[in-house]
């Protein structure tokens, strides 16, 4: 079976809703950002689901906290605290996620290869006592409880998701600083122990380790397709900052595809590099032919518009800034 990454470069357009659907008992419930982007809507017809598990890849959740407990991902197949890799994984008791980020594991200031590269079980973040300090601490927490607060508990705010298993995967150091580099072991992990769905919330210059590796995943025959809702020239820019090669034949439009029979997507798709302009159910519509093409489909986007498609691919990649 065929392999297949798309890359979606997502410009996010919102418009404003009239709040009619069923709300929580949670005080903090009502927030302009669930109306922009229809979330009231959409709890009419769906809460979330406890099968569901979304990795959230950033700077540490807390795991404990009153409204994300509930809801926090265990790793059901691990023994807490015996120092023993019970499923085999690779990772000793990581009963709760792991921490990536850089570990001093002598405590002596100096962070070797090896220490680059341990991390550690624990990803909760430090906030014991520190709950009223003015930092970035908690920015892997206000993700976590976004996506998937608990609701209706009379606690505090609701996550889009009343009902979701969130899975802690800390990447960066308390404060927010740090590197890309385990980033590529976080989402592996992730994949690797059932998520569904993978959440980046990070901001910084990606195009560096995005080129290198697409040239990677080029080298191993895997095909790198850019999806996105901006312009044409936007989509070719990205493309060629990253090391995209195209040619004037590969690039499509979302507004042709839509009009496209199914055959004639397929056939389009077989030679496309770039789809600018593409609405969230043309991305759907992509992602479903080319599994129908036997292509085993990966694709990264916001959570919000591209939420159907990510759902659809066989990896799905959520990805945004906080």
């Amino acid at each position: 079976m065929k392999r297949l990454f798309i890359l979606a470069v997502m410009a996010l357009f919102l418009a404003p809703s009239a709040v009619f659907a069923r709300l929580p008992n949670d005080p903090f419930t009502e927030q302009w950002s669930f109306k922009d982007a229809k979330v009231y809507e959409a709890w009419d017809k769906e809460t979330g689901s406890g099968e569901v598990v979304v990795a959230i890849i950033d700077n540490g959740f807390d795991t404990f906290h009153p409204d994300l407990f509930p809801n926090v991902w265990k790793n059901v197949d691990e023994i807490a605290d015996n120092k023993i890799d019970d499923d085999k994984n690779g990772y000793v008791d990581d009963v709760w996620g792991w921490d990536f980020s850089s570990y001093d594991a002598n405590h002596d200031g100096i962070f070797t290869d090896e220490e680059m590269n341990i991390g550690n079980n624990e990803p909760r973040p430090w906030v014991v006592g520190r709950q009223g300090m003015d930092d970035e601490i908690h920015h892997g927490s206000v993700v976590a409880g976004i996506i998937g607060a608990v609701g209706n508990n009379n606690k505090l705010g609701a996550g889009i998701n009343w009902k979701v298993k969130l899975m802690n995967l800390k990447v960066l150091e308390v404060s927010g600083v740090g590197d890309l580099n385990p980033l590529t072991r976080a989402i592996y992990y992730a994949v690797n122990n059932g998520a569904d769905i993978i959440n980046v919330s990070l901001v910084g210059d990606p195009f560096k380790e995005v080129k290198d590796a697409i040239k990677k995943i080029a080298d191993a025959k895997v095909k790198t397709i850019i999806v996105t809702g901006d312009h044409r020239g936007t989509a070719e820019s990205v493309a060629r900052e990253t090391g995209l090669e195209f040619t004037g034949e590969q690039v499509l439009g979302g507004a042709e595809i839509d009009f496209y029979s199914s055959g004639q997507l397929k056939e389009r798709l077989s030679n496309a590099r770039i789809i600018f302009r593409v609405s969230p159910e043309g991305k759907f519509r992509i992602a479903k032919a080319f599994q129908e093409m036997d292509e085993v489909v990966a694709m990264t986007g916001d959570g919000v518009n591209d939420a159907p498609s990510l759902k659809q691919a066989d990896i799905g990649v959520s990805m945004g800034s906080g």
